[in-house]
């Protein structure tokens, strides 16, 4: 992308700012793993952990809020400009009507989604595994564990589109990154 994508405005608001507010709506404790809270934050309510190990991308992130919330955690990228707060309770009443053992893992269009999941606190020794051998990949680990799958409603698969170049944020915006950036 050239910046940082949790940075990128889309209608004013960045898409870290904007994916915890809906998260906020969705009556979610809110953390984010992974950072510090960015310049000019403004939602108070919203705890931030940095890495506990740093380098190890969503991985990292996963293993740094499992460790530090002690409970199962609803996985969500920043970078998805669609998400909505009813796809949000769509993925809670699935997790909350599933006995889960490692976690519920969604896909849309035949693509998993694993920063669109929810990960128990079970999971947490497979990734500590994971990020200490540095296998990363997240869809390693989820072929490694004992997960449940479940596919995102039609309605919903708009809500997991994310923005992975330039040209997919032009798309969305009619801006490139860098302008888009630099508008904040």
């Amino acid at each position: 992308m050239g910046t940082d994508k949790a940075l990128v405005p889309i209608e004013g608001i960045s898409l870290l700012e904007r994916t915890a507010q809906i998260a906020l709506e969705s009556g979610l404790s809110v953390g984010v793993a992974g950072r510090k809270p960015p310049p000019e934050w403004t939602l108070k309510e919203i705890s931030f952990i940095e890495d506990e190990v740093k380098d190890c991308g969503p991985m990292g992130g996963l293993f740094t809020a499992l460790k530090n919330t002690g409970t199962d955690i609803l996985a969500l990228a920043c970078d998805m400009p669609r998400l909505s707060v009813q796809a949000l309770q769509w993925l809670i009443e699935e997790h909350n009507q599933n006995t889960l053992e490692d976690g519920l893992i969604t896909s849309s269009e035949e693509q998993l989604q694993p920063l669109f999941a929810v990960y128990t606190l079970r999971s947490l020794p497979l990734i500590t595994e994971c990020v200490e051998s540095r296998s990363l990949a997240m869809h390693d680990l989820i072929r490694a564990g004992r997960f449940q799958f479940v596919t995102l409603p039609g309605l919903f698969a708009s809500a997991v589109e994310d923005i992975d170049t330039p040209e997919i944020l032009r798309a969305l915006t009619g801006k490139r990154a860098s302008e888009s950036h630099q508008d904040k």
